[in-house]
């Protein structure tokens, strides 16, 4: 971070400590990462500019609607409810096998494709 122009932090600001479990950072004067920005048209900087919501609002609804939707589907797919308490088997394309609580949305990092609960057998 400090070769391109960004100071770690723990207050996200100068005289901060550079090593901390929660970190921030701050743009050095002078530095590339200063340069560069400095280089930018106005009118680039407002198409730069992030338009976002608090990740934690995201996450939590996402998991909350899909979670209620595999349920559901669970349901009405197999007539039985999700198991409360213990293990549900998932398989993804690739053949890759996990154990969790039924109704998980889990996606495999090595085919790209999302793990199916199967019968424990």
């Amino acid at each position: 971070m400090e070769h391109i122009g960004l100071m770690p932090s723990d207050t996200g600001r100068p005289g901060g400590k550079r090593t901390g479990q929660k970190m921030g950072h701050y743009i050095i004067d002078g530095g590339l990462f200063y340069k560069a920005f400095q280089m930018l048209d106005p009118d680039e900087l407002e198409e730069l500019r992030l338009k976002y919501l608090p990740v934690a609002s995201l996450t939590a609804n996402r998991k909350r609607d899909k979670g209620t939707e595999a349920r559901e589907n669970l349901e009405n797919e197999t007539g039985k409810k999700g198991k409360s308490g213990k293990r549900t088997k998932y398989r993804c394309r690739c053949g890759n096998n996990i154990w969790g609580k039924s109704g998980l949305f889990i996606r495999c990092l090595d085919c790209d494709e999302d793990y199916e609960e199967v019968e424990n057998s």
